[in-house]
């Protein structure tokens, strides 16, 4: 069984798909039929379970069905947290969800459904990139705007400091990193009531001759984070005091 779906997933499907221009996915239905009782009825085969899970996870996606692909990838991470196959059925996952956020469209920004999917997108970056040992920039920084887009510091502050650690030396990442990265951990960090870690992160690169953060976001972050700011609506108002 897993041998027959392994072959309708990675020849015969992906080939339909890539030769249709992706529009094409009825292959996945295949793979769906064979595998959807794998788990169950061949519990005892080890690695041949979680490959087969991705298998499933990917095919529901491709499918469409990002609900279907949600349950096996949280399945996936209860019994195989640090498995590759996990990473890659959570990525899966993201791509049909961003697919389905586009489709709603931007004028749906702010809406239920809009940051429904959102955090969904978040969550299943977050899975992939946990998992992974050196993620690349590229799926850092995307999880961290989706983070910083739904007003979750705490969620976005882990891969944005992941991205300075990393890339901050980078040839290719730094002035990236450097302009706007770092302010965004900043104000994380100022959001969360770290204001003398945002002071220090963002000091030495505003102030003085040639510092390379001599612009009105940066300059704005830091005087919140030295002077304290006040933040919110006229029911709610949050006053964070500076460093």
């Amino acid at each position: 069984v897993f041998y027959r779906a392994f072959i309708d997933h990675n020849i015969v499907a992906k080939n339909r798909l890539k030769k249709s221009d992706g529009q094409d996915a009825s292959g996945y239905q295949a793979v769906v039929d064979q595998l959807s009782d794998f788990a169950t009825t061949h519990g005892d085969s080890g690695r041949f379970v979680v490959r087969a899970l991705k298998m499933l996870a990917n095919s529901h996606a491709q499918l469409g069905d990002a609900e279907k692909s949600a349950e096996i990838v949280g399945q996936m991470i209860a019994d195989y947290p640090d498995a590759k196959e996990t990473a890659d059925a959570a990525l899966a996952l993201y791509n049909v969800l961003e697919d389905r956020r586009d489709a709603l469209g931007e004028d749906a920004a702010g809406s239920d459904p809009y940051q429904a999917v959102t955090l969904d997108m978040a969550k299943s970056l977050k899975v992939t990139n946990d998992i992974s040992a050196s993620p690349d920039y590229i799926k850092l920084r995307k999880e961290s705007k989706l983070w910083l887009e739904l007003g979750r510091w705490a969620d976005a502050r882990g891969p944005l400091e992941r991205i300075v650690q990393r890339f901050a030396d980078d040839a290719k990442r730094q002035e990236t990193v450097t302009k706007q990265v770092i302010p965004d951990l900043a104000e994380s960090m100022i959001e969360l009531g770290e204001v003398t870690e945002a002071k220090d992160l963002l000091a030495p690169l505003v102030i003085g001759e040639g510092a390379p953060l001599r612009f009105r976001r940066p300059t704005i972050l830091l005087s919140r984070a030295m002077l304290g700011s006040v933040t919110g609506t006229a029911s709610r108002v949050q006053a964070t005091p500076g460093a």
